[in-house]
């Protein structure tokens, strides 16, 4: 699975003259997710990358020199704690607590709808089906890579048109659908089905199919 980052910057005072800053490197604000890697960079302008400990309190860290893979194991909040190796034992430079969610379902749409009604206006003037993580800050891209668009007409369900989209690499209509979406009528359906998704390390999964009626 892609590794996701995040980026956090915390400063520590210590007992000395002058302030030690831990940098702790990620990508999304103050997130982790369940299920996937979640690169992390440590350093601290007083200790070598190599001197440094890190520990957390929901999953594991794995890694060394400044470079390491948080996995954390349920939602809520994890604790980071850093250390740095001295003489005496472990001195701890600083924590940071972060929000740990699920990884989210991906959610497939057109022109920003899953169901119910859609206009002729909105369903030609769309870009085609679309794959996105809503209401999630989580900058990770699954690619269409098969559907099947269906055309019925709403008194009899008879198929006025079909079109299967195979090993594409976007999922653009194109113009023999664009020009399909001119024949139907208000009150006929379209079913989106067949949709296969997949990911950047090559990941396919299943995703349900879309039905809408034709309002105008």
């Amino acid at each position: 699975m892609r590794p996701v980052f995040l980026w956090f910057i915390l400063s520590i005072s210590t007992g000395f003259a002058h302030a030690q800053r831990v940098v702790i490197q990620l990508d999304k604000m103050n997130v982790a997710y369940i299920g996937i890697d979640n690169p992390i960079s440590i350093a601290n302008n007083a200790v070598s990358s190599d001197q440094l400990v890190v520990k957390v309190d929901n999953g594991r860290i794995t890694g060394k020199n400044g470079e390491y893979i948080y996995t954390p194991e349920k939602a809520g909040i994890a604790t980071i704690d850093v250390f740095a190796k001295t003489r005496k034992g472990l001195k701890k430079m600083g924590s940071y607590m972060a929000r740990v969610k699920k990884l989210p379902s991906p959610e497939i749409s057109i022109a920003g709808k899953t169901s119910g009604y859609i206009s002729r206006l909105q369903l030609s003037g769309s870009f085609g089906p679309e794959c996105t993580f809503p209401n999630c800050d989580l900058d990770m891209q699954y690619t269409i890579v098969s559907f099947t668009v269906t055309l019925l007409r709403a008194q009899d369900s008879s198929i006025v048109f079909q079109r299967s989209y195979t090993n594409i690499k976007n999922s653009e209509f194109d113009d023999e659908t664009r020009t399909a979406f001119g024949l139907i009528k208000r009150g006929d359906i379209v079913e989106f089905s067949d949709f296969h998704i997949s990911s950047t390390d090559g990941t396919v999964r299943t995703m349900n199919n879309l039905k809408f009626k034709i309002s105008n």
